[in-house]
């Protein structure tokens, strides 16, 4: 599972600290993340560079093997879950303004 540490982080780089933190290199890190995606589809086409490039919109997501849809969807998910400070700050300026700004 990948987990940020910091809200502002972008996904690249909290994904390269993980990878750095485990030994890797970031392609080494998404293809491992691919493996043991692909031993639970049981799909043989994987590859890291792919999943990179979609998390860095170089390329459409639908162009994703399943097993590549499934670990980018996992690590952009994640990302997504956590707000950055500006989206922070943005709520709290309109909570303090008395306009809606979601549940209490």
């Amino acid at each position: 599972m990948v987990y940020p540490k910091h809200p502002k982080q972008s996904l690249i780089s909290f994904l390269q600290v993980r990878a750095r933190d485990g030994g890797t290199t970031l392609f080494e890190y998404v293809q491992q993340m691919g493996r043991d995606e692909k031993a639970a589809l049981r799909s043989d086409e994987f590859d890291a560079e792919n999943v990179i490039s979609a998390l860095s919109g170089q390329i459409d997501v639908a162009e994703l093997t399943e097993s590549e849809n499934a670990v980018w969807l996992e690590c952009f998910c994640k990302q997504m879950s956590t707000p950055t400070s500006k989206e922070t700050e943005f709520f709290a300026s309109r909570k303090g303004a008395g306009f809606g700004c979601g549940l209490k």
